[in-house]
C-alpha cells in the first residue's frame, strides 16, 4: 500500500515508511499510520503550493496517539519573513494551528489521544480562518507570502527531520484559488456521496457546487493523496 494522488494530477508522493493500516480509520477503511520515525511529502510540482498572499484551503482528519511532545501534522516553510513556516501542530497538549509565528491559534479544543479529529485552514482575502472539527477555531488577519519552499510534509517539522507525529491521517485535501471553508461547517459523517444536507461531502467533483452557509459541497479538489492503493 502506498499513498496515491486521487485527483488525476498525479503529483509526486514520496513514502517514507508509513504504513497503511486496516485498524483505524474515519473514512474508507484505511488510513496511513505514522510511527514518529517516518513521513510523507508531496513536491510542489507546477507551483501547486505556491499559494502567495492569495486564497487556499488545507484539511485533513488526524488521530493522535498522543498529544504530548512537539508534534507536526501538516508543515510547509514559508518565504516569509512573517511567516517562516505553517501547517498543524501539536504542541505540548494543546494546538498550533495556522502561520508561525504570529497568526496561530492554539487551545485544546477537539485534541485528545486515540480520537479523530477534522482540521481545516483556509484563507480567504486576508483573513486567515482555522477550523477544528468542522467549528471556526481562530481568525487572523494575513497577508504573508505562504507559498511553499519545501514539500508539503506530513509526520514532522518540513524544516528538518524531528518533531515528528505518532498516530493516523487520512483524506488530506488542498485547494488552490479557494476559500473552501469561510464560517462554521460540517465536517463529512460519511463516506457516501449523499449523506444529508448541510454536511460536507468526502466526494469532491468538477461540477455542481452547492454553498451553504461558509460550506462549499463539492468541487475544488486539487488532489487527495491520503488514500491507499
Amino acid at each position: 500500500n502506498d499513498a496515491t494522488d486521487q485527483s488525476g494530477n498525479s503529483r509526486t508522493i514520496s513514502n517514507s515508511g508509513v504504513a497503511f493500516s486496516a485498524s483505524e480509520s474515519r473514512f474508507y477503511g484505511v488510513s496511513a499510520y505514522f510511527d514518529g520515525n517516518d513521513a510523507i511529502t508531496i513536491t510542489n510540482v507546477s507551483n501547486i503550493f505556491d499559494f502567495g498572499t492569495g486564497d487556499f484551503t488545507i484539511e485533513i482528519w488526524a488521530r493522535p496517539s498522543s498529544t504530548s511532545g512537539d508534534q507536526y501534522i501538516i508543515s510547509w516553510e514559508c518565504p516569509g519573513p512573517n511567516a517562516g513556516h505553517a501547517g498543524f501542530n501539536i504542541y505540548n497538549g494543546a494546538w498550533r494551528l495556522g502561520a508561525f509565528n504570529n497568526d496561530l491559534t492554539g487551545g485544546s479544543t477537539g485534541l485528545a489521544a486515540n480520537t479523530w479529529v477534522h482540521l481545516a485552514m483556509a484563507r480567504q482575502g486576508t483573513t486567515l480562518r482555522t477550523f477544528i472539527n468542522g467549528a471556526l477555531a481562530g481568525s487572523h488577519s494575513n497577508s504573508d507570502n505562504l507559498s511553499s519552499t519545501t514539500a508539503l510534509t506530513l509526520g514532522k517539522y518540513a524544516g528538518n527531520a524531528n518533531l515528528r507525529f505518532t498516530g493516523y491521517m487520512q483524506d488530506l485535501r488542498v485547494y488552490k484559488g479557494v476559500a473552501k471553508y469561510t464560517s462554521s461547517f460540517n465536517p463529512p459523517r460519511s463516506a457516501a456521496h449523499e449523506i444529508g444536507a448541510g454536511y460536507d461531502s468526502v466526494l469532491d467533483s468538477p461540477t455542481n457546487v452547492a454553498a451553504q452557509s461558509g460550506n462549499n459541497i463539492g468541487n475544488y479538489c486539487t488532489w487527495n493523496p491520503l488514500t491507499h492503493t
